[in-house]
Parts: structure tokens; sequence; C-alpha cells
């Protein structure tokens, strides 16, 4: 019989002659497809929304030029918006990132010790990660904001007895990222480090018990913000306390828990809820969580 290259070859011997692939997509043979695509569906001289989020100003101009008879419009509020609301595959790759994270960071709380170095301690979240997704059919990726120290040390610096260490952690399943923060110290806490965490507990108990279908976005943040004002932070000023979590180039995405945010919070809606508390000298903390949001 045949060997694998002249069976390959006999595969590919209805090519055209002189057949050649450019370097790279070319955007202009994309657009004319999307062209008689539109054309197909009676969509000619449709008004046309594009996510300018992610699609470059170079190619959009483009865009605009070989499909003069469209209208081209600005889309990412659109899409921000149907994203937001996930099915029920979405959420169980968010939940499968979350439990993957939870088991890179009991890894990490267990092995952890002072002399390791932040690459030593993001080397034991991944580890306990990989462990938890042997055998997971999907791709798995993490990114790991690693904060050691009363003041934030140099990467290569050691952990010491009585550093905090804040890990907030993305770990992404099939293309979903989710989002989790949690804090540690090397030996028992300070009287002031743990009454600094106590505050952020507090202040995400207080603002989880709203972030339930039916409430503003800003009246979460407004409960947040007021919580820590009464256990004495009154000029605590946060631009959100979270975000929507999926797919995306950025672990945080529309919509945003902020102060001048309307947005209704839906059933189906996955938020990250956090309580960031970064004192210089004293410990960077954030507390956070993934949650899904249902009708009741």
């Amino acid at each position: 019989g045949q060997g694998l290259p002249q069976r390959i070859e006999a595969g590919l011997a209805g090519r055209a002659p002189g057949f050649s692939r450019p370097a790279t997509f070319e955007l202009a043979r994309a657009v004319d497809e999307l062209k008689q695509i539109l054309t197909g569906f009676g969509l000619g001289r449709a008004r046309v929304g594009v996510d300018l989020d992610f699609v470059p100003a170079a190619d959009f101009s483009v865009m605009q030029a070989l499909l003069p008879a469209c209208t081209m419009v600005d889309g990412s509020a659109v899409l921000d918006r149907l994203r937001a609301i996930k099915s029920p595959r979405e959420i169980d790759l968010l939940q499968q990132g979350i439990i993957l994270s939870e088991a890179g960071l009991e890894r990490l709380q267990v092995d952890a010790m002072a002399g390791m170095r932040q690459a030593d301690l993001i080397a034991l979240y991944r580890q306990g990660v990989a462990t938890a997704a042997a055998g997971l059919s999907h791709p798995v990726q993490t990114a790991e904001y690693v904060t050691l120290g009363a003041r934030a040390k140099d990467a290569d610096a050691k952990a010491m007895p009585g550093d905090p260490l804040k890990c907030d952690m993305v770990c992404t399943v099939g293309g979903y990222a989710s989002d989790m923060s949690r804090n540690f110290t090397f030996g028992p806490p300070s009287a002031e480090q743990a009454e600094l965490h106590a505050i952020a507990e507090r202040a995400f108990d207080d603002g989880l018990a709203s972030l339930v279908a039916g409430t503003t976005l800003a009246h979460v943040h407004r409960v947040a913000t007021d919580s820590l004002a009464r256990q004495g932070l009154r000029t605590y000023r946060r631009g959100h306390f979270g975000h929507g979590v999926g797919q995306s180039v950025f672990s945080e995405q529309w919509p945003f828990i902020a102060a001048d945010s309307d947005v209704v919070i839906e059933a189906g809606m996955v938020l990250a809820f956090e309580i960031p508390l970064y004192i210089d000298g004293l410990a960077s903390f954030n507390l956070e969580d993934q949650f899904l949001i249902t009708p009741d």
C-alpha cells in the first residue's frame, strides 16, 4: 500500500493548480464572505453591530469600506447584554473553573512555606489545578494575581513568617474564565491583619445578601460601601465590587457592580463579588467568590 505522505498527497489531488495559502487570514476575503451571508439573508443594506471592544479599529474601517451598503455601528453594549445571561453549558464551565481553582488554592495552603518565592507559590496552585483537571476534556489555563507581604514584595523576594498573601486566581476552562480570591498569612495573622480581614468578611456578607435577582448592581455597591463605613472605613471608595465572568480576553467583564450601574440583576447571570482592601504596610486582602443568580 501507499505510505503516509503518498496518501496525504492523494487526498489533496483535487486542489486547483498553483494552490497556496496567505501568511494569515485575508480580511478582504473574510468581509466578502460576510457580505455574501448578509445578502443571502436579505440583509445587504442592514444595520450591522460590531463588537468594537475586540475588533481592531483598522479592521473596522476596512469593513465599512467593503460593505458600503450597510450601516456599521458599535454593537458592544448589545453583545455584552447577550453574554451576561449564561446557558447551562456556560454555567457548567464556569463552575468547573471554580472547582479547579479551589483545588489549586487548597494545594497552595497545605504546602506553602516561609522561604518560598511567588513563583513557588504559583507553582503549587498550578499543580493543584492540574491534578484536579486530570482527564478533563476541556483545555484549562490559569492566571495568578498574587501579592506577598505587608508591602508588595518583588517577585524574587522570599515569604517570611507573618507575611500576608493575597491569591486572586483566574481559572479558564474551555475558554470561560472563573474568578475567585483567597487570603492567607504565613503563621498566625497579626491582630490588625485579622481585624482587616474580619471587616472584609462582614462587608462581603452584607453585600452578598443583596446580590439577588431584581436588585440593581448600584444597590449592591451601596450596601457594601455602607457596611464598610459602619465599620469605620467612611472614606473608602471602590470603583466596583465585582463583575461578570465568562468567555472573553478579560477576566473582568460587564456588568460591573458599580455605584452608577442601573443594571438589574437577572437569573442566569454569573457574577464575581469581591471586597478588596489593600492597606500598604498591613496587607492586601481580597475576598472574592463567584455566584450564579437564580430566580429565587
